[in-house]
Order: structure tokens, then sequence, then C-alpha cells
């Protein structure tokens, strides 16, 4: 999340300073990236309006948090369903 804050702040904070102005709402921008609630025609899609190439950090990142929440989830799953718990 930093590293793509960070990222996202110095690609995209002078034209989107109400999404990346600063590392907390590029985080909460983020957030609402990675949860999949509007992100398409709320936030990339804009961006991608002024920076073409703006897909290059928005597609990686989902699919970068989409794994990790997957795993996180998964492993709840299995670890509650496993044998031997007390």
């Amino acid at each position: 999340y930093y590293i793509f804050s960070i990222i996202g702040v110095s690609m995209f904070g002078t034209a989107f300073p109400e999404w990346f102005g600063d590392i907390g709402k590029s985080m909460y921008t983020l957030f609402q990236v990675m949860t999949l609630e509007s992100w398409s025609m709320g936030i990339s899609r804009p961006v991608m309006e002024v920076f073409p190439y703006a897909w290059l950090y928005f597609v990686p990142f989902v699919l970068i948090s989409a794994f990790i929440v997957m795993n996180v989830v998964v492993g709840i799953v299995v670890n509650s369903i496993s044998p031997g718990r007390a």
C-alpha cells in the first residue's frame, strides 16, 4: 500500500489532489480501488483521460491486492476447518 501510495502521489498528485494529494488520500483511494467499489468509473477512467498509461498503475495494484486478500480469506477458512483445533 505504502509503495503504491507514494507512486500515486508522485504520478497523479498534482492533477488529482482530491484522490492522490498526499499519502493519506492516496491510501484511502487505493482502499477504494482494492475493494473494487466504483474504482473503474469513479477513479481509473478519469485518471486515464489525463494519463493514458495509468492502467500500468491500477491493473497491477488490483491484481496484487486481490491476490493478497484472497490468500488471507483462504487462510482463515483453512485454519478454521482444519482438524485438531481446540
